[in-house]
């Protein structure tokens, strides 16, 4: 019976999984208006039924989501915050941190089921947004507008130039830098279990060429570049690491001989490597007030901003989440923030000297602070959490030396 428990809770990880590629955020606000489209309510019930089942077991993690919570309160309060805008900004990147609270050990049991179930549930969903933006692609985003009818926040992401190859790839998941962002952890989940247990979960070749293709077709230039540096990184190792790199190598210049690249490549020769953040940052820095330890303008902060800015150049000058907590809130509640996304699992990785977490979780988070995502989309806190338990278990598994090749599992029983 306590097994069967056990594998149910399990499953609250999976259903998390499905809930942000499933019906995200994008599809989920098209048809719920206001602060509930915001609410993830397979999350939430899944989170409260790990809090409520392990409730005596919650650890020193809630002091820190707390902490969090009652300093962006007061934040909010001092500066005469809307409320809703503070229920908002709550549910998009604090409640969600809640799933800390419990550690995953208590809950996960069998670490390598859990690691390849995860992996299969998110390469089933990348299987099915790359197709979805080669067909929008070559139909001049048909799928975009059709879905748009009943979504209507996808029309937001409808470019003018529907031409092929002429516009950043979108998909049903919505903006084309949070979509690109799947297909770089997808890259990395797949290869990281691949190096480490000497067996892939899914055909290794076509996890670099859905990867390449995905991330090159939402024209983000600061992605194109870390795929292209973790390519290296993880082909650059045994025996025929040359022949590896080689073949990619001539696999980039098939794909741009067919114009894959032609858009990013045509990005980076119009448009800095930040597109703007940087110089947004030097007009509207010299008129902001010192980071305070705790204190900032709350919720107020782009409205404030945008009296004296165009909403262009506020937006790209905030582009970088850490930044945008910084004059919200002060610095204590964004390291805060960043010690329960980023720091506490780096420091474990860093602690272990395991140098493939190391580059593959120092590129989550450099990938996942280069946009602003983090402040406005809810499902992409949830899904950098999820990042973190997964890695984990994976650190976990490798550290006791439970990947053992060929015969690390049974394949029968991972379905």
């Amino acid at each position: 019976m306590k097994i069967k428990v056990e594998k149910s809770y399990v499953n609250c990880y999976y259903i998390i999984l499905l809930s942000i590629l499933l019906f995200g955020y994008t599809m989920r606000s098209s048809l719920i208006s206001g602060v509930f489209g915001y609410i993830n309510i397979m999350f939430y019930a899944c989170m409260f039924l790990i809090l409520l089942k392990w409730i005596k077991c919650i650890n020193y993690n809630s002091f820190v989501v707390a902490a969090i919570f009652l300093l962006i309160l007061y934040v909010d309060i001092v500066t005469h915050s809307n409320f809703n805008q503070i229920v908002t900004s709550m549910v998009t990147f604090v409640f969600p941190l809640l799933l800390f609270c419990v550690n995953y050990n208590k809950i996960i049991k069998n670490k390598e089921l859990f690691i390849v179930k995860s992996i299969k549930i998110l390469n089933f969903f990348i299987v099915i947004t790359f197709i979805y933006i080669i067909i929008d692609m070559i139909t001049g985003a048909t799928l975009t507008r059709s879905l748009a009818t009943i979504f209507p926040k996808l029309a937001e992401y409808i470019p003018v130039n529907t031409g092929f190859l002429q516009f950043r790839s979108v998909s049903y998941l919505g903006h084309e830098l949070y979509t690109k962002h799947f297909f770089i952890v997808f890259y990395i989940l797949n290869m990281i279990y691949y190096s480490i247990n000497t067996k892939s979960i899914m055909n290794i070749v076509a996890v670099h060429f859905i990867s390449i293709v995905g991330v090159a077709l939402s024209g983000s230039k600061i992605a194109i570049l870390v795929l292209l540096f973790l390519m290296i990184y993880f082909n650059f190792k045994g025996k025929n690491k040359f022949i590896k790199l080689l073949l990619i190598f001539i696999g980039l210049l098939i794909m741009n001989s067919l114009g894959i690249f032609d858009f990013v490549i045509n990005r980076f020769k119009t448009t800095t490597l930040t597109t703007g953040r940087s110089l947004a940052w030097n007009i509207i820095s010299p008129s902001l007030p010192n980071i305070k330890l705790i204190g900032g303008s709350g919720e107020n902060l782009t409205a404030n901003l945008m009296n004296r800015f165009t909403q262009t150049q506020v937006t790209a000058a905030f582009e970088y989440p850490f930044r945008m907590w910084l004059y919200r809130y002060g610095l204590i509640p964004t390291i805060l923030i960043l010690y329960q996304l980023y720091i506490k699992s780096f420091y474990k990785f860093l602690k272990g000297k395991n140098l493939i977490f190391i580059v593959s979780f120092s590129v989550i988070i450099v990938e996942t602070s280069t946009f602003n995502q983090l402040v406005y989309n809810p499902d992409f806190c949830i899904a950098v959490i999820m990042w973190n338990i997964i890695l984990n278990c994976m650190y976990d598994l490798y550290q006791e030396k439970k990947f053992t090749g060929e015969n690390s599992y049974d394949q029968k029983n991972i379905k």
